[in-house]
């Protein structure tokens, strides 16, 4: 007997499992970026961001950001469209909103291309990652 394929409902403890490993390993993506992007500029001869403190909370964020998306991914396939360049824009935005619109000024934050290119590093991070733990919606 032939067995036919039938879609699955949203599955949404597998989409916050898989959301927040992937954010986890985004959260690492996008600091092991920045800091050797903060290294390419120091190396051309410009000056390089301070390193950030970071500890724990950049991957508390990016848990929790990653947590929320992947139960959005199973009741809303479409958001991960695009490999979620935009879905990483929109969590920057939220996460941190003065230094994402460029209201920042602060000396020891990134420059506002590596910053907006961290973003883009996390979402793809971010959807790759959980689309190998949870599976394509």
């Amino acid at each position: 007997m032939a067995r036919s394929r039938t879609v699955q409902g949203p599955r949404p403890f597998v989409g916050l499992a898989a959301g927040i490993a992937a954010g986890l390993v985004a959260a690492a993506a996008m600091a092991a970026f920045e800091a050797q992007a903060s290294k390419l500029i120091e190396d051309e001869g410009g000056d390089a961001p301070d390193e950030p403190e970071g500890g724990a909370a950049p991957y508390i964020v990016g848990a929790v950001i990653g947590g929320i998306y992947g139960v959005i991914s199973e009741y809303r396939p479409e958001a991960s469209g695009g490999f979620t360049g935009t879905y990483g824009i929109a969590a920057a935005a939220l996460a941190d909103p003065a230094g994402s619109l460029g209201l920042d000024s602060g000396a020891d934050e990134a420059p506002d291309a590596i910053r907006t290119a961290s973003n883009l590093v996390f979402g793809a991070v971010l959807e790759g990652v959980r689309w190998l733990i949870g599976g394509r919606r």
